[in-house]
């Protein structure tokens, strides 16, 4: 939410869209009311019943009806069948994967783990951690 909050403070109308599941999620971790116009929330099916058609181009097609289409799209990594939607009709994408700001952290922590103790320095494999030692 962080990012989507930096884009609408920099102009961009944004549509947060998730599956109905995570919607309910992202609602209720709100607890207030979301008071920026800017910001939409909105779900979409979650593709796993039946009925449900992860091909679905509605929300795109909704978007053009406004008078503010849709103009890119900015998709987490987990939902790749967005990507072809844009596509399907002209959106630039750009896939979003929110480990990879955990793996940086990480990376950038090895040498403070190291110097704690977490981490072995020595081991074959930079980065073992210490066992714990045996209580008796």
């Amino acid at each position: 939410m962080e990012l989507f909050h930096y884009l609408v403070d920099h102009d961009f109308k944004v549509t947060f869209v998730n599956t109905k599941f995570n919607h309910k999620r992202v609602i209720i971790a709100l607890s207030a009311e979301n008071t920026m116009p800017q910001l939409a929330l909105v779900s979409v099916p979650d593709g796993l019943g039946e009925e449900d058609d992860r091909n679905d181009l509605e929300l795109i097609e909704k978007s053009n009806e406004t008078g503010d289409p849709m103009t890119c799209m900015l998709v987490d990594e987990g939902m790749e069948c967005a990507i072809e939607l844009g596509r399907k009709k002209g959106l630039r994408s750009v896939v979003f994967w929110p480990v990879t700001t955990l793996m940086l952290a990480t990376i950038m922590s090895i040498t403070e783990l190291i110097s704690r103790g977490v981490l072995d320095a020595h081991a074959i494999f930079i980065g073992t951690p210490i066992p714990e030692p045996k209580m008796f």
